[in-house]
């Protein structure tokens, strides 16, 4: 899940902000850029020692000053739900997922490798296998 697609489904959601220098913000998301600055609106701000507060009607973060966002938890699922769904609606549209997509009308590269067996631990006649392996060929 990408941090962007996050604060873009938390918008009208509370949410709490930690900047670098130790001071908090906690407020309801309005905004949310590329660059992750907010603006938030319904604001608690707290200095860094903790024993100072201020209310404030909206204020503007810098998304570089930003140490950590907290958002509601049921937030995630919900976004990792909708991210579920339009997945499956891409498949089933037929569009391709993944690194093997090809591109510029080439067919796409890699596909034809078939895994036959992949062995996890020993198996009965490992042994042989072993010993026909140092016999040399003929």
């Amino acid at each position: 899940m990408l941090p962007l697609s996050l604060l873009n489904a938390a918008q009208n959601k509370p949410m709490l902000v930690e900047l670098k220098n130790g001071e908090t913000f906690n407020g309801h998301l309005v905004n949310c850029d590329n660059f992750m600055n907010i603006t938030l609106r319904e604001v608690y701000q707290t200095n860094s020692d903790g024993d100072r507060f201020w209310k404030l009607k909206e204020c503007y973060i810098r998304g570089s000053t930003i140490k950590y966002l907290r958002v509601p938890d049921t937030l995630l699922d919900q976004v990792k739900e909708e991210q579920n769904r339009a997945r499956e609606a891409n498949r089933a549209r037929g569009g391709h997922t993944g690194p093997n997509r090809g591109g510029r009308g080439a067919p796409a590269r890699g596909t034809g490798a078939v895994v036959v067996a992949v062995v996890v631990g020993p198996f009965a006649g490992a042994e042989d296998v072993v010993a026909d392996s140092k016999k040399q060929p003929v």
